[in-house]
């Protein structure tokens, strides 16, 4: 166990760093002109009781350890992070409040006390957390129109989580360990934001519920706010309602044995869904969990390789031939995840067309019918923002045949076959003895 977790940390190092050539993003500046930072002074303990005991609780609850290397005995393995990883500090993670009152946006960090009245934020709204992954920003393209989508869909509070100085690094590992820190700093954000309601409005009976959504990283950071933040509601009389979480391929890398407080799953939220967009072992260049995490999971076009990232008749061998050509395919895969959310919010405003899901067992039998066209809503819930309106009922993984271009939820009979041909490929791979020893090692 100890050298499978060494060997895939390490592979995932090589592939990072081998992905720096094609930019995964650009690194992006912490500027925004749109924002206005709030500065109340730099020390918000002097006159702010609450922060002082919320800093207190939450310090206790980041001492676990992610242990990306596989070592059993948790002294050392402790040790190790400090060896290999800088931890993000507080003032690294900013918080951009959003919502319809205001053109731009209200930039926070938990270092610096300030104003509730100065944040677009009532306690009343649904409240949707953004956080965006590895080598990422919350300044970044797909963040800023997914906070749009959903402005435009209904009137809520936006908090965007911008942790770029953690995750902008090539050390993987490091990024990894930092989101524990992430999420914690998130619960902490929020239980500020309930005390200084509560102080300026003591009436307050209940706020708005809670929807986190997470890429890669991001989804475990959202899994781990999540935890942080029920442990410090237990004996609170006001709590949050966590509503949802909606995970966009979660990280598999460092992730696939970690303690459930630290990665996402089912426990931390009412609803949580997954969608899958390269979930397949590590040496094929999977960065995203292929098991099953939530309440509902997504698998769209087999959750492996996406359309439009890659040519239809990859093979094993072409992963061992054209690694520079595999790597871009599983970073587009990977980042397909967040499009398809984004894409979902669209459509239903539209009503063009929707993402609907087959159950699938995560077999390659009877690939024709996971394919075809049509299926009735009762038998074949939604993928994305709607999907919650299934639950509990369609709970379980389902395969969504997707298109390979906006809208993604129009699917040709072109694509319907390149879907089949990438659907056989996966089986050959998984039957094909290096496919089977790749499956027994990891």
């Amino acid at each position: 166990m100890m050298f499978k977790s060494l060997f895939i940390t390490t592979f995932l190092l090589l592939l990072v760093n081998t992905s720096v050539t094609f930019e995964i993003t650009d690194l992006i500046p912490e500027s925004n002109n749109q924002s206005s930072e709030t500065s109340k002074g730099t020390n918000p303990s002097n006159d702010n009781s609450t922060f002082d005991e919320i800093s207190s609780q939450f310090s206790k609850l980041k001492s676990k350890t992610l242990n990306c290397f596989g070592i059993p005995v948790a002294l050392f393995a402790n040790v190790v992070e400090k060896l290999f990883t800088q931890e993000t500090k507080a003032e690294d993670v900013r918080y951009y409040f959003y919502s319809r009152d205001i053109s731009g946006n209200v930039t926070v960090r938990n270092d610096v006390d300030f104003d509730i009245n100065d944040l677009p934020y009532k306690s009343n709204r649904k409240t949707v957390i953004i956080t965006h992954g590895f080598m990422s920003s919350g300044t970044i393209d797909w963040v800023q129109e997914m906070k749009d989508a959903f402005l435009k869909l209904e009137d809520v509070n936006i908090i965007v989580v911008d942790w770029q100085k953690g995750s902008n690094t090539w050390n993987y590992v490091s990024a990894s360990i930092s989101t524990k820190i992430v999420g914690a700093e998130i619960a902490k954000l929020l239980s500020i934001v309930k005390g200084k309601i509560l102080d300026s409005s003591p009436e307050t009976k209940e706020f708005g519920s809670l929807y986190l959504v997470g890429h890669s990283l991001g989804s475990h950071i959202s899994g781990h706010a999540s935890y942080v933040l029920r442990e410090q509601d237990k004996d609170e009389k006001i709590k949050f309602r966590i509503e949802r979480i909606t995970g966009l391929d979660p990280a598999q890398p460092c992730f696939t044995e970690a303690d459930l407080s630290l990665k996402l799953d089912k426990t931390d939220a009412q609803y949580v869904d997954i969608i899958h967009t390269n979930a397949q072992n590590i040496l094929l260049l999977g960065l995203g969990l292929p098991t099953q995490l939530g309440h509902a999971d997504y698998y769209p076009n087999g959750g492996k390789i996406q359309l439009g990232c890659a040519k239809i008749n990859t093979t094993f061998w072409d992963f061992l031939l054209l690694p520079v050509d595999i790597v871009k395919t599983s970073i587009c895969s990977h980042g397909r995840s967040h499009e398809l959310l984004t894409d979902s919010i669209h459509t239903r405003i539209s009503d063009e067309c929707r993402f609907k899901g087959r159950k699938w067992n995560q077999k390659y039998e009877n690939i024709s019918a996971l394919v075809k066209e049509g299926c009735e809503e009762d038998v074949c819930p939604e993928m994305g923002v709607n999907s919650i309106k299934y639950h509990p009922d369609k709970d379980g993984t389902y395969f969504v045949p997707t298109g390979d271009d906006v809208h993604y939820c129009h699917v040709s009979e072109v694509n319907r076959k390149h879907i089949k041909k990438q659907l056989e490929n996966d089986e050959a791979l998984k039957n094909n003895p290096v496919g089977k020893l790749i499956g027994h090692i990891l």
